[in-house]
């Protein structure tokens, strides 16, 4: 684990205002890039990925990080950066089991005495179908997602745990999607969390107009995906600056 101070950070909200990375000051760049961080996903967090990648390649000295791929907790011993992993998370479908997997990775996999930052994602299709058919409701998902994050927060104090909303698809089923991120988005400004705003980031075009879907509930850009739900090179980019931001905001950076 690093030096930098976290488990004690006030409130943060990075959302579709904060997707411009070159705001950030290289210092800060420097700094986001020495935590020690875990990101659990299923698909679109392998997008995500990729445009953190994308922005390295196209600017080596502002955004290189290492990046390690289902390594064990270990892996933070000799090195900083981000771990993301799909192993021992669960599958899509099945977001209570991936709210247990993600706990289990800090608890006892170890990832807890290791990292300085950690967060789990939900996938678009998670709030569609329990056993193949019929929603599952979001208060529900809701519900055994903040409780078990309220409770690694307690026991971990020295991690800082990001709430992430949920991403979206653009045409279809944003309704559950909607009322989740609701309520996460309340709970968190009232609560003084730290909080990425996926779905604001999704939700809006380049020009920060929001995007709605035909049934009226925020949905993702189409200029963001190929299929309605992946990101594509654009999309990914627009998260992974967001990302940045949010580490630059764990370590102190506030933009005026």
């Amino acid at each position: 684990m690093t030096n930098t101070p976290t488990g004690t950070v006030s409130s943060i909200v990075v959302d579709h205002t904060c997707v411009n990375a070159d705001q950030i000051p290289q210092a800060y760049l420097d700094q986001a890039r020495q935590l020690d961080v875990l990101f659990a996903h299923q698909s679109v967090g392998g997008n995500i990925m990729e445009g953190i990648a994308d922005l390295q390649s196209q600017n080596w000295t502002r955004y290189h990080i290492d990046v390690a791929y289902n390594e064990p907790a270990s892996w933070h011993d000799t090195h900083d950066g981000i771990g993301h992993r799909t192993d021992g998370f669960c599958c899509n479908f099945q977001p209570e089991r991936k709210v247990s997997g993600f706990d289990n990775l800090i608890r006892s996999v170890g990832f807890g005495q290791k990292v300085d930052v950690a967060f789990m994602k939900f996938c678009y299709v998670d709030f569609i179908c329990r056993d193949w058919w019929g929603q599952i409701p979001a208060q529900e998902v809701w519900e055994t997602y903040r409780q078990a994050m309220e409770a690694l927060e307690a026991d971990y104090p020295n991690v800082t745990f990001v709430w992430w909303t949920a991403p979206l698809h653009s045409y279809y089923c944003n309704d559950e999607k909607a009322l989740y991120n609701g309520l996460i988005r309340n709970y968190c400004i009232a609560n003084g969390k730290v909080l990425f705003d996926l779905a604001a980031i999704e939700s809006h075009d380049p020009e920060g107009n929001p995007v709605l879907d035909g049934s009226g509930y925020e949905a993702l850009y189409t200029g963001y995906t190929t299929d309605g739900g992946h990101l594509n090179e654009v999309g990914r980019q627009r998260v992974a600056r967001a990302l940045w931001w949010l580490l630059a905001a764990i370590c102190g950076w506030q933009a005026s």
